[in-house]
């Protein structure tokens, strides 16, 4: 996700991490949710967007430890295939062996976000916190998951500054990189202590986790880099072809359209899919990319096909206007505290013309479909107009999640 700051007419500052969904502030309206989240600000948003992932490889390692210089090996967050419709949720490598004052660079350039994060507790943080405030339940992004460890002589990096994020670890504590979204985010960890130190993903807790063996200085590494690019080239080839076998299967699990009481058809469409033992996911709308049915005809989105936890959209934005973003941070005071973060709620909550026949005008969304959580896990809508629609995922947009409803006589 991405940091900007917008005035409330879609101006853009200076960013802080990846590209976002923008939005106009008049647009936003007097949404009960967003006063409160904006309470004594000034007029002026910052914005958080989705979008993710990252990859690694080690690109230098020393032959048999022969030199006395710490050494420095990338590690990608995370790899994709399919015009990034298909992430594959794994480090590469996972496993390192390294000397204590070696870093790693663990870069993320997919489409998916990832954490990077070291003794993590054994009870998971959370991503988001709910609460009320007032007769209204707020939910709020939770900035020990999202934002940086914060150096250990000083505060977080400020807001406004790149997803280019150096520091040090001395196995002691949390250890976050915060959430990587955009191409090319950076989390360099120098490792000052020898030890064995596991760390995952805090979005993909499940099976998305890794290992780095820290030994003291003077003694050599067991692998030479064309180990490690053997490895990489066999775990994508693994991954390509399992991920290739269960999407067939997917879309072959889709099913024909049902024929209701007055003649008229009900599609099905698959919200996202996942292959959680391979760590794949799919941020596709499987069988509704690009769909053509007749006006009448309805179109369920159901969600969880074997994905657990992961969180979409089904947005049919108003003709003319961009996506909203899915985080939003008020105006607040500048201090060392890391900032509020707030869900938008007209992302996370149904439209109100939600309900009603969809006739190619309006904001019309199905709410956060999520497993487990207050909101629902399937969006229905019927088409009353002919013509090309156009919807996305607020979340995962940015990884190729979105498709079109041709609607005919």
């Amino acid at each position: 996700m991405a940091f900007s700051t917008l005035d409330t007419v879609g101006n853009k500052a200076p960013r802080y991490g990846l590209d976002f969904h923008t939005f106009k502030g008049s647009w936003l309206g007097n949404h009960p949710r967003l006063n409160i989240a904006a309470r004594g600000g000034n007029g002026q948003w910052w914005a958080l967007a989705t979008g993710l992932v990252v990859a690694l490889m080690p690109v230098f390692l020393t032959g048999c430890g022969q030199t006395a210089k710490p050494a420095t090996f990338n590690v990608l967050v995370g790899t994709q295939d399919l015009n990034s419709s298909v992430q594959f949720n794994t480090f590469l490598p996972g496993d390192l062996t390294i000397k204590a004052g070696d870093t790693i660079v663990f870069t993320k350039s997919t489409a998916e976000a990832h954490t990077v994060t070291f003794n993590i507790p054994q009870q998971p943080i959370p991503d988001f916190l709910r609460h009320r405030s007032g007769d209204l339940e707020v939910v709020e992004a939770n900035p020990k998951f999202f934002l940086p460890s914060p150096p250990r002589d000083g505060p977080p990096p400020p807001l406004g500054a790149p997803v280019d994020v150096s520091l040090t670890f001395d196995g002691n504590g949390f250890f976050n990189s915060g959430s990587l979204e955009s191409p090319n985010d950076v989390f360099r960890v120098t490792f000052t202590r020898p030890g064995v130190y596991t760390y995952a993903c805090m979005f993909h807790l499940a099976h998305m986790k890794g290992t780095i063996t820290v030994k003291a200085t003077g003694t050599s590494y067991p692998k030479i880099h064309a180990d490690h690019d053997k490895e990489e080239a066999q775990h994508q080839a693994t991954h390509k072809a399992s991920a290739e076998a269960f999407f067939d299967r997917v879309r072959a699990q889709v099913p024909e359209p049902v024929i209701q009481g007055d003649g008229s058809r009900n599609f099905t469409v698959f919200a996202g899919a996942g292959d959680p033992p391979n760590g794949t996911e799919f941020n596709r709308f499987i069988g509704g990319e690009r769909l053509t049915i007749k006006v009448g005809d309805t179109v369920t989105w159901t969600w969880g096909h074997n994905s657990p936890f992961r969180p979409h959209t089904v947005t049919f934005l108003e003709p003319g206007k961009a996506a909203l973003s899915v985080i939003v941070i008020p105006p607040q005071p500048e201090t060392a505290a890391p900032p509020r973060m707030f869900v938008h709620p007209l992302v996370e909550e149904p439209s109100p013309d939600s309900p009603q026949p969809y006739a190619g005008t309006g904001y019309f969304n199905s709410g956060i479909l999520i497993n487990g959580g207050p909101t629902a896990q399937s969006y229905s809508l019927t088409f009353a107009k002919p013509g090309t629609y156009k919807y996305l995922c607020l979340i995962h947009d940015p990884a190729g999640m979105n498709g079109t409803i041709t609607v005919v006589e």
